[in-house]
């Protein structure tokens, strides 16, 4: 699994972890703005998320003044990718 699939398990269990959600299916739709499959398939493909998918993240976790370590490091990937000039859907 690559690095912003690990990520995203990690912000995904936390927020399972703390009740705000109850499945990864939620996480996809709620948290990143897409289907509930979003993520189960990133995982099977190993793919990275889109940078819009990133940005609904973000958004969703400081409206929820989620933990800021987690904002900051988000705010690096998606910063990251967009310096690569790749994944903008």
């Amino acid at each position: 699994m690559n690095e912003e699939l690990t990520y995203l398990l990690d912000i995904g269990n936390k927020l399972i972890t703390s009740g705000k959600i109850k499945s990864f299916r939620k996480f996809s739709l709620i948290f990143l703005n897409r289907c509930p499959n979003y993520f189960g398939n990133l995982k099977c493909q190993n793919n990275t998320p889109s940078i819009a998918a990133l940005s609904h993240l973000l958004l969703k976790l400081e409206e929820l003044d989620f933990e800021l370590s987690d904002q900051i490091k988000l705010r690096k990937i998606i910063e990251n990718k967009l310096l690569k000039g790749n994944n903008y859907e």
